[in-house]
């Protein structure tokens, strides 16, 4: 089953303290970065209500789409 938008499918728990969470817009922008994903959810929905987060485990992680 897909999950509807801004539906959070899990959250990793980080060991690494280099993580980071990030939101994108629709049009793959960066939003917001942050340590935790609450902070993350929390500044993209200053700006926009439609928004990707991603789970970045450590410095120098590529994410293609």
């Amino acid at each position: 089953m897909l999950s509807e938008p801004n539906d959070i499918v899990a959250l990793p728990k980080p060991k690494n303290p280099n993580s980071r969470w990030m939101t994108l817009d629709e049009h793959g922008n960066l939003i917001s970065e942050a340590r935790t994903p609450d902070e993350a959810i929390k500044l993209a929905k200053l700006k926009t209500e439609n928004f990707t987060v991603l789970f970045i485990p450590k410095e120098g992680t590529t994410y293609i789409f």
